[in-house]
């Protein structure tokens, strides 16, 4: 089985989100599984590669320098060209670069005199590729990881793409085009990141004005959870933290803790709590602000940047209990994960969320909102789970499912909780085999 697996970012090459992570593992992951799939993204000019420049592929008036490297033993196509590479992922008339970029995936096979069975999509930033494909035998997988982000333009420029005319109408949607909405239409499958979030997707709550469309084509739309690399996140081995620990032999978790209690000036004993995300709506900042207000009874550890007005309202938050830091730092992340109690996912909608997992992993019970793939990995200590979910958008549902935590935090029982949470398994392992299992389907 041959497949071609197209993203504009992959970890460690280039990584905004979760689909820079996504990309760096799972390809990988499934490579293990016999699977000969190989990576396609642009060549960004931040990008530093031992590549080796294979030939240039001309299409229209552009030339495009397609360029071979490995990463974890997964060939990675890198293909540069002035309009498409840039000094950052986005922020560049993206709506055309990726149009471009979708054209250049869907001709590589035919380049590389490579008989492609699959090319799996990443998001609406490929989802041209099966507009732009000349190939009547090849399959195509949508994967959709936020459909929030869907990739719209205004009917005017549909000449601009360089598409069939026979295309248009499945691009078109309320006025626009809409690259999304025409990657589900034209893909063989379409999956998301979570079971939970491929049922939400077709209601309007969640939908995103696509749940009408979506609805129309569940019979063939999937969630499979995605996963996390168990060799980065791994509080045995991590090189990040303060101290290494296993879920056998806890002590070098409360050496985290005090080390980081050490960083924030904290001199009492209270239980930590993490927070790593974007500072955005989606992750649920509108509800949990009310709350940091009344905190008195733990430390919130706040990492992230995002909105200026979460910015500043966490700035001038900052005092005894609160402990905002406005800023990306990825070492530091991964002390916050070892070094806290608990982790809170407050998402107003969450596709899958990675964070949860990670904090399960390092032994830091997640307090999450029960919405897409936190539903589907956070079981709640009420039913011999792993964590404390609430239900409602709702600052007062988020203050009672912390209020249970903290009072669990003081009972004998804390140390089995951790335990019990260290032995989930979220790793690529189980994850791959779905996707592998979905390509076979389609196929």
């Amino acid at each position: 089985m041959n497949v071609l697996f197209a993203t504009v970012e992959m970890y460690p090459l280039a990584k905004i989100g979760g689909l820079g992570d996504v990309a760096g593992s799972l390809p990988k992951n499934i490579r293990k599984l016999g699977v000969d799939i190989r990576v396609v993204m642009p060549y960004h000019r931040f990008i530093e590669a031992d590549s080796e420049h294979i030939g240039n592929m001309k299409i229209e008036q552009e030339v495009y320098e397609i360029h071979h490297t490995t990463v974890d033993e997964v060939p990675v196509y890198l293909i540069k060209n002035e309009f498409l590479c840039k000094d950052k992922v986005y922020g560049y008339q993206d709506a055309m670069r990726w149009a471009k970029f979708s054209r250049v995936v869907a001709t590589l096979p035919e380049f590389l005199n490579w008989d492609v069975d699959l090319i799996h999509m990443n998001d609406w930033m490929t989802a041209l590729v099966p507009a732009y494909s000349i190939k009547g035998n090849v399959k195509f997988l949508l994967t959709i990881h936020n459909l929030k982000h869907q990739g719209k333009i205004e009917l005017e420029q549909f000449t601009g793409l360089s598409l069939p005319e026979n295309r248009k109408n499945e691009l078109i949607w309320q006025g626009k085009i809409n690259y999304l909405k025409g990657g589900i239409m034209l893909s063989d499958a379409v999956s998301t990141v979570s079971p939970t979030y491929a049922k939400e997707i077709t209601t309007e709550e969640f939908g995103e004005g696509l749940h009408e469309i979506l609805k129309k084509h569940r019979d063939k739309l999937y969630g499979i959870i995605n996963g996390i690399d168990y060799e980065i996140w791994n509080p045995e081995t991590d090189e990040n933290i303060f101290a290494n620990y296993s879920k056998d032999n806890l002590s070098g978790k409360d050496k985290n803790r005090e080390a980081m209690k050490d960083e924030l000036g904290i001199d009492d004993d209270k239980p930590l709590i993490g927070f790593v995300a974007r500072l955005v709506e989606q992750k649920g900042l509108d509800i949990m602000l009310p709350v940091l207000k009344e905190i008195n009874d733990a430390h919130i550890i706040i990492l992230g940047t995002g909105r200026e007005k979460y910015e500043k309202a966490l700035k001038n938050m900052e005092g005894k209990y609160v402990h905002p830091i406005i800023k990306y730092d990825e070492k530091l992340a991964h002390q916050i994960y070892a070094a806290t109690d608990m982790f809170l996912m407050p998402s107003r909608f969450e596709p899958c969320g990675l964070g949860q997992m990670i904090a399960l992993r390092y032994g830091s019970i997640p307090i999450v909102r029960k919405t897409g793939g936190l539903a589907d990995t956070v079981k709640d200590v009420s039913e011999e789970g792993w964590g404390f979910v609430f239900e409602e958008y709702r600052s007062e549902a988020l203050r009672k499912a912390l209020k249970r935590a903290l009072e669990y935090y003081n009972k004998d029982a804390w140390d089995n909780l951790v335990h019990r949470a260290m032995k989930q398994d979220f790793s690529w392992k189980n994850s791959s085999k779905k996707y592998v299992e979905l390509y076979k389907r389609i196929l």
